[in-house]
């Protein structure tokens, strides 16, 4: 840019567009590296009581959107009464940003199937997030919440192995617990929080 080589306005407006995307990948990269090295017991959370059922009712809304442009039909199930009181103590971004770790990798994978179900059951708030998009063998499922863990290598799209960590580190934060298992060829991740 600064030797002159765009020989049209428009060709610099591309430049700095491809500038400005750089910057954001850079800049999430940089937030992603920086919070991987948190604990769970490090990490600033914002927290708050959120509805089980309005929470997931908002959530569903938000993927229903997501997997509109994805292409993809999911399987949303709210089993939370409309009426039921219960509440999550959460900080709505990080675990916004935990669950859209999870999602990335679900738009990416999957062939057919995509399911999400909430529910409560013995004082706890459960998300079951399932797909048929495996790629890794079973006996790596327990690796995948390793720090740059990843099945891919020289990856091109960035992808450094530091989301599911991330999401795990999170929601412990928020005195919760995330599992994932391979049942049938599919990957299911099973999120619980304790519910107040």
């Amino acid at each position: 840019m600064q030797d002159g080589i765009a020989a049209t306005p428009e060709e610099e407006k591309q430049y700095f567009k491809v500038v400005e995307n750089k910057l954001v990948i850079l800049t999430e990269l940089s937030n992603q590296l920086s919070l991987s090295y948190s604990m769970p017991d490090t990490i600033h959370l914002v927290a708050q009581n959120a509805n089980c059922y309005h929470w997931t009712s908002d959530f569903f809304d938000d993927v229903r959107t997501e997997c509109q442009i994805h292409g993809i039909a999911p399987n949303l199930k709210n089993l939370i009464e409309v009426d039921n009181k219960a509440t999550i103590c959460i900080d709505i971004y990080q675990f916004d940003r935990a669950l859209q770790n999870i999602s990335s990798n679900v738009f990416r994978y999957t062939k057919g199937f995509f399911s999400i179900s909430a529910e409560i059951s013995e004082q706890k708030f459960f998300l079951r997030i399932e797909n048929d998009g495996v790629t890794l063998p079973a006996d790596h499922v327990g690796k995948i919440f390793d720090r740059f863990y990843t099945e891919e290598t020289g990856d091109a799209q960035g992808h450094l192995g530091l989301g599911l960590y991330i999401t795990k580190t999170v929601i412990q934060a928020m005195k919760g617990n995330i599992q994932a298992k391979i049942q049938s060829g599919r990957i299911i991740f099973e999120i619980t929080l304790p519910i107040s």
